[in-house]
C-alpha cells in the first residue's frame, strides 16, 4: 500500500510540474461485479458503485487522472448452472473501497468547448490499492485498466461511459481460499474449493460527468494538438 500511494504522489508531483493546462472533477454512478470462484460471467449480479475523480489534461491526447470508487460485490452458488456449485452452496458479500491513479490516453484530439473535438474514445491504465470489508485480507494492490468514451457538452460540463476492470494479487475477494464460512470442509471434494492459483478480479461500469475546475492560461490551438 505504501508503494501505491507513493506512486499516486509522484504523478502528481509530475503534473504540477508542467504547464497548467486545465483540470476537471466528477462524478461517477454505476455497478459493480466480481469475477472468481463463484462466477465467470460479466455483470453478473451487479451492485452499486459510486465514485469521485479528478482529472489533470497535459494536452489533447494525455491526462493523468485520480480516482475513488466504492461499491458491493457479491456472488452466491445457488445462481450457477453448474451441479458442483450447488453442491457447495456458498455465498458472500463484501463493500469495497478503492483508490487509483491511472494515465489516460484519448484517441482523437480531445478538449473542453472545442466543436473541432466533441468526443474521443480513451484507454488508461495505472496503480491502486483497495480495502475488502468483509475479507479475511482487507487490503490489497490493484492494477487497474479502463477504456471508454468523453463527450464535452460545452466549455465546462463533459460526460461519458466507463468499464473499469480491477486485476487483484488476491484470491480472498470472496475468502473461499481459505474455506471461511464453509462448513463441514473435509466432506467436500477438492472441486468444491477454491482455485489459490486464480486471483480474483472486480469491475465497475457506469457513467460519470466532469466540470472544468480550473481554465488554463495557454491555449494555443498547437498544444490542443
Amino acid at each position: 500500500m505504501r508503494k501505491t500511494f507513493l506512486f499516486i504522489i509522484f504523478l502528481f508531483l509530475f503534473v504540477n510540474s508542467q504547464a497548467q493546462k486545465y483540470r476537471e472533477f466528477g462524478y461517477f454512478a454505476g455497478v459493480s461485479y466480481y469475477l472468481g470462484e463463484l462466477n465467470t460471467k460479466h455483470f453478473y449480479n451487479p451492485g452499486l458503485a459510486l465514485g469521485l475523480l479528478f482529472r489533470q489534461n497535459l494536452n489533447a491526447r494525455w491526462s493523468v487522472r485520480a480516482n475513488l470508487y466504492g461499491g458491493n460485490l457479491s456472488a452466491n452458488d445457488k445462481d450457477s448452472k453448474y451441479q458442483y456449485q450447488q453442491i457447495r452452496n456458498y455465498s458472500f458479500s463484501t463493500v469495497y473501497a478503492e483508490l487509483n491513479a491511472q494515465m489516460e490516453l484519448n484517441f482523437l484530439p480531445y478538449r473542453f468547448g472545442d466543436e473541432n473535438t466533441p468526443f474521443t474514445p480513451y484507454v488508461a491504465v495505472g496503480l491502486g490499492g483497495v480495502y475488502f470489508t468483509n475479507s479475511v485480507k482487507p487490503i490489497q494492490i490493484t492494477l487497474p485498466f479502463a477504456f471508454g468514451f468523453k463527450f464535452n457538452l460545452n466549455e465546462y460540463i463533459g460526460i461519458g461511459i466507463a468499464w473499469n476492470m480491477r486485476k487483484t494479487f488476491t484470491d480472498y475477494i470472496d475468502n473461499l481460499t481459505n474455506n471461511v464460512d464453509i462448513e463441514k470442509v473435509e466432506q467436500i471434494p477438492p472441486k468444491q474449493l477454491g482455485y489459490n492459483r486464480h486471483n480474483d478480479w472486480y469491475s465497475n461500469a457506469g457513467i460519470f460527468i466532469t466540470f472544468k475546475a480550473f481554465n488554463g492560461k495557454n491555449k494555443c490551438k498547437a498544444y490542443s494538438y
